[in-house]
């Protein structure tokens, strides 16, 4: 009898020990606060993992947007600083060139002097402008399509 009841005994632990690992578990699943049943719960986890691959669908569908787009967006910089006038005395005058992925975008100059600033503008398509580019502009237009990007000095 006494031996029965060591078996018996040592029974009822494992099967306590059995009992709190499945109580981890569906606490683990089913979080502290239990006001649902877990069929509830597994509906609500549907639902929710439904909404976050609509989500996902639509991040997709905007990043393949923006890829097809990215190729016309400014990202390409060349930037030159230049003395225009060597009576002035400093590289205050400048061109930038901003450019697509297609070498598409536009040049700005700024000249400098003691009087008076001018500055222009002109359109460039595939590295070209209709306009005649000076030295200095020709110079940032390479260095944004290089990758470059800044260079002081002619």
């Amino acid at each position: 009898m006494g031996a029965l009841n060591l078996l018996i005994i040592l029974w009822l632990f494992v099967i306590a020990l059995q009992a709190r690992r499945w109580r981890r578990r569906y606490h683990l699943l089913l979080g502290e606060a239990q006001p649902q049943s877990l069929e509830e719960r597994l509906v609500e986890y549907r639902r929710l993992t439904e909404q976050a691959l609509a989500q996902v669908g639509v991040l997709q569908a905007r990043t393949s947007e923006l890829e097809q787009r990215l190729p016309s967006f400014i990202r390409r910089v060349g930037v030159v600083r230049f003395n225009a006038f060597p009576e002035v005395g400093s590289d205050l005058s400048f061109a930038v060139a901003l450019l697509n992925d297609l070498s598409d975008g536009v040049v700005i100059s700024s000249i400098y002097g003691r009087e008076e600033s001018r500055t222009f503008a002109k359109p460039i398509q595939g590295g070209k402008s209709s306009y005649r580019l000076t030295p200095e502009e020709e110079r940032a237009i390479t260095l944004a399509t290089s990758g470059e990007g800044i260079a002081a000095g002619r």
